[in-house]
């Protein structure tokens, strides 16, 4: 586990700087009862000693060793009293979002992750940083909070998947990069095969380059997930392509009573089938109408009933894809893809 360093505090100048350059006090996070100043970057945060203590056993253990002493008295005004200093290697932005969850508000009280969510969705550097930081100062309860938002969004249950945006609301979709690494280091496999699925879904430079963090820092796939990605990629696009071309034709051997109802499939199959653009999908788990299909039946004489045949045709083929999905990123997930299963055989439209 990466280590914090503890450091002495330099005598803050006329300017209000700290005596290393370009030290200056968080505008948020600055209690002036505070009893111990925590430096990341160039931000020092005047935060509650016992607190932080309280949350996470790596900050107590290091509270408990014997701090240096100050070298002087500050004599700024703002400052008339010393307390401890630590310098940690974190980014001043992951440690803000640590500390604003774990401080209480102005008012004294504290706001849980849950209730700041019914106002506002959890951004993906939130998530990140509770993921991320609360692993390395084993704060359990930010970890847990971070890894329930992801499972909830990355779901192994395929009904729910198909009905969802790629990533959550606020995230970007090159985020999927950072959802994987989290599921990495949390061990929380069950995400991964949705998320590495997402990742298929970029463009080759956003996949290999990765994207760049709040701090600057630059969030990448491990190689090993890269090659996976890069893998299943053409597999997943050969699927998605498969299955709505084996649902077509199995519905050609479907017997409907308006005759004009093949012969119009026979069309469309012969027009998609000639235009391998048309259904080249990274991702073959998208909802009917989200992904456009229904526009293919515009002006088309096939029936609203052989539409919804065709529909849940696709789909149990999907389903099909998704319990593989797993095995196509060459993982081994335990549980997966049992409720998808279920639903499967429960369904009268596998032919």
């Amino acid at each position: 586990m990466e280590q914090a360093s503890s450091s002495t505090k330099k005598p803050r100048g006329e300017d209000g700087l700290g005596g290393q350059a370009g030290l200056r006090k968080d505008e948020e996070l600055w209690y002036e009862d505070g009893t111990i100043v925590v430096v990341a970057g160039n931000i020092e945060f005047r935060v509650y000693k016992g607190v932080l203590a309280a949350h996470s056993p790596v900050f107590a253990d290091m509270f408990s060793l014997p701090q240096p002493q100050p070298t002087s008295v500050s004599q700024s005004l703002e400052e008339p009293q010393c307390c401890p200093v630590v310098s940690v290697n974190d980014s001043p932005e992951d440690l803000r979002l640590i500390l604003k969850a774990i401080l209480p508000n102005k008012d004294g009280r504290h706001v849980s992750f849950v209730q700041r969510r019914k106002g506002q969705r959890s951004s993906f550097d939130q998530i990140s940083a509770y993921a991320r930081l609360g692993h390395k100062y084993q704060i359990d309860h930010l970890v847990s909070q971070a890894v329930d938002y992801l499972k909830d969004h990355f779901t192994d249950h395929f009904d729910k998947w198909c009905k969802r945006d790629y990533v959550p609301e606020g995230f970007r979709t090159v985020h999927a990069i950072g959802v994987v690494n989290i599921a990495r280091l949390t061990s929380c496999d069950s995400i991964l095969p949705v998320a590495l699925a997402v990742c298929c879904t970029l463009d080759a430079k956003h996949l290999l380059r990765g994207f760049k963090r709040q701090d600057g820092t630059r969030e990448k796939l491990c190689e090993e997930d890269l090659v996976r990605c890069l893998r299943a990629k053409e597999t997943l696009m050969q699927e998605a392509s498969a299955a709505l071309l084996k649902a077509f034709s199995s519905l050609l051997g479907y017997v409907c009573d308006n005759p004009v109802c093949r012969p119009g499939l026979h069309k469309l199959l012969n027009d998609i089938a000639a235009d391998a653009g048309a259904v080249a999908d990274e991702h073959p788990f998208r909802d009917w109408d989200n992904a456009g299909y229904a526009d293919w039946f515009e002006g088309s004489p096939v029936c609203a009933s052989c539409q919804d045949c065709l529909r849940k045709v696709l789909q149990a083929y999907q389903v099909l894809i998704w319990i593989r999905l797993p095995e196509i990123f060459g993982l081994k997930i335990e549980g997966w893809g049992l409720s998808a299963a279920d639903s499967d055989s429960d369904s009268d439209t596998v032919w």
